[in-house]
């Protein structure tokens, strides 16, 4: 089995109770909207580490001196959790933006 480590497993099991949660609150259509925008915040999280190494192409900072190894997957892991977050926020609680 592979190795999956506990924050993405925390993330797939928050993605499970909120979809779930809209599903039976709000019916199907608000299930649906709920798993596919944070579907696509949660693979944010999980391939974190693909998306820090393409990330790393095309930044200015790759030409400063001081520049070492490119962008951190944990760095890429906390902005996509933040993200994840408010998703979840703004379906739970029914935020609207307008």
């Amino acid at each position: 089995m592979p190795y999956i480590e506990k924050h993405k497993l925390t993330a797939i099991g928050i993605y499970i109770i909120v979809v779930l949660f809209e599903w039976f609150s709000g019916g199907q259509q608000n299930g649906l909207a709920a798993a596919a925008v944070l579907g696509l915040l949660l693979l944010l999280i999980i391939f974190s580490g693909v998306f820090a190494f393409l990330g790393s192409f095309g930044f200015m900072e790759s030409f400063a001196s001081d520049h070492s190894d490119g962008l951190s997957s944990n760095a890429v892991s906390f902005l996509s959790w933040i993200l994840f977050l408010i998703g979840c926020a703004f379906f739970l609680f029914n935020l609207n933006i307008n």
